[in-house]
């Protein structure tokens, strides 16, 4: 496995060496298999369509006359 080394940018990384995982990776993207969609609902339920998101609603402003 290659190492990868880092420039001096900083004291702790002038001598750090670390694993290189582009053997094990040689793709960027994700297996699409192993993925699910994320379905989205902007906190409406399903039978009403109301939002049911708890404090998602703008809270009162406190005026001080």
């Amino acid at each position: 496995m290659a190492l990868k080394e880092f420039r001096p940018l900083t004291p702790s990384l002038r001598f750090t060496q670390l694993h290189d995982f582009s053997e094990l990776t040689p793709n960027s993207a994700p297996e699409r298999s192993l993925m699910e969609i994320k379905r989205r609902t902007g906190g409406r339920n399903a039978t009403a369509g109301r939002l049911r998101v708890i404090g998602w609603w703008p809270q009162e402003t406190v005026s001080y006359h």
